[in-house]
């Protein structure tokens, strides 16, 4: 949870491709410069859940609670992003191992991705 002061946070917000929103950037100036990190998911504001609200939204609902002392904003941070990629071509036989049609000759690629 991080604590934000009155006033304009000058936090960017837009969609990932699962569908979260997360910080894009920050201006220089934001109070929050210290606490927020590029890439952190935005999950509550003041206890409730936005993670179904657009970025805009989001950003109205903040924007709308710019006067009060303070705000919380609850936050989902992923500390290491796992890649893993796995390519796969299964060998070709000889030409003189190759049966008359088709199907002596077998290829697969399999590629995968995963992330937090």
């Amino acid at each position: 949870e991080i604590t934000a002061p009155p006033g304009t946070l000058g936090l960017v917000m837009d969609k990932n491709d699962r569908g979260a929103v997360y910080v894009r950037s920050m201006q220089p100036t934001s109070p929050l410069i210290d606490q927020v990190q590029l890439n952190d998911e935005i999950v509550a504001v003041d206890g409730l859940d936005v993670r179904r609200m657009a970025p805009l939204e989001i950003g109205y609902l903040l924007s709308s609670k710019k006067t009060k002392p303070r705000r919380t904003i609850s936050i989902l941070r992923c500390t290491s992003i796992v890649v893993e990629t796995c390519d796969t071509v299964a060998e070709r036989p000889k030409a003189a191992d190759v049966p008359s049609s088709d199907e002596g000759s077998v290829g697969s690629d399999d590629t995968s991705r995963t992330s937090p």
